[in-house]
């Protein structure tokens, strides 16, 4: 437990972690590809820009499927004192669709941190962005659907960090 004096972080992702897109997910699969769900094989060799067009049709044109993670923004909500930041691999060209969903999901957050350069994947762009956000704070937790990304940034975590893995089940610490 943090003392009074002591600063707190959340970080979050959005899509899997906040909200949970199984619908947006099969519509926008369907609008690209004609397929749901797209066979892991050729999911894999679909070109990057193709699997972006995906993940931007889930934010902005069916954002209005998104289920919202009641249990974690209730979580994150009854933070108080603690700066929260999403940290997505959402482009920045769905930013505003992203501070819509977040607002109507009721989250309270200080900073949204999206992807301002399509070439560069998910991953990279968190883990970039780690140490910025992270520095003069005694603890912060990460909210993740992605296990890889947390492998990724647990290479850089110290004492401080706390990792949790989110999906539709709930919670675990990692």
């Amino acid at each position: 437990m943090i003392k009074n004096n002591q600063k707190k972080l959340i970080i979050v992702d959005v899509d899997g972690t906040l909200v949970f897109n199984g619908e947006a997910r099969a519509k926008a699969n369907i609008d690209v590809t004609g397929m749901n769900p797209i066979p892991e094989d050729i999911y894999v060799k679909l070109p990057r820009s193709t699997k972006q067009t995906i993940h931007d049709l889930i934010a902005s044109k069916y954002k209005r499927y998104l289920r919202p993670n009641k249990e974690l923004i209730d979580i994150i909500n009854g933070e108080n004192g603690s700066k929260v930041i999403v940290l997505t691999g959402r482009t920045s060209s769905v930013e505003q669709d992203t501070k819509e969903t977040l607002d109507i999901m009721g989250l309270r957050y200080d900073e949204l941190h999206t992807n301002p350069n399509k070439s560069i994947r998910h991953t990279q762009f968190k883990s970039n962005k780690l140490k910025a956000l992270t520095d003069g704070f005694n603890q912060v937790d990460i909210y993740e659907d992605n296990g890889h990304n947390i492998d990724v940034l647990k290479r850089q975590a110290d004492d401080r960090f706390r990792f949790f893995l989110v999906n539709e089940g709930g919670m675990l610490r990692v």
